[in-house]
C-alpha cells in the first residue's frame, strides 16, 4: 500500500517560527482527492513552544481539519504530531476519531 499524504493549498506568507500554525484554507488534496478545509479558529488560541506548520479546519467535531503541533484541545505537541479528523485522518498513526502522531505537514511547492 502506498503511504498516505496531504497536500496543502498554496500559502503566500508563512513561517517556521513557533507559537502558532498558519491557517491555509482552500482545497487540500488528501490521498489524491480534493477536500475543502476552511479557517475555523478552533485551536488557534493554543500557543506552544513546539514547531507549527500549515493547517486548516472546518469546525469542531468530525469535520476536515489538521492542526500541526497540537495534540488535543489544550495541549502542545511537537513537529511530528498533529490533530486531524475526517478525510485528513489518513495522515495519522493511531486510529480512532483523532490521530496525533507519526507525520509532519509540508507545504506544497509552486514551481
Amino acid at each position: 500500500a502506498s503511504p498516505h499524504h496531504l497536500i496543502s493549498p498554496a500559502v503566500t506568507s508563512w513561517t517556521w517560527s513557533p507559537g502558532r500554525f498558519v491557517q491555509a484554507p482552500g482545497t487540500w488534496i488528501a490521498d489524491g482527492q480534493p477536500q475543502a478545509c476552511g479557517n475555523n479558529p478552533e485551536y488557534t488560541n493554543v500557543k506552544c513552544a513546539a514547531w507549527f506548520g500549515v493547517g486548516c479546519g472546518n469546525g469542531p467535531g468530525g469535520q476536515n481539519k489538521v492542526f500541526p503541533g497540537v495534540s488535543d484541545a489544550s495541549g502542545c505537541a511537537d513537529r511530528s504530531t498533529a490533530h486531524t479528523n475526517a478525510a485528513f485522518d489518513v495522515c495519522g498513526g493511531g486510529g480512532g476519531p483523532f490521530n496525533y502522531n507519526g507525520w509532519i505537514v509540508f507545504i506544497r511547492s509552486d514551481d
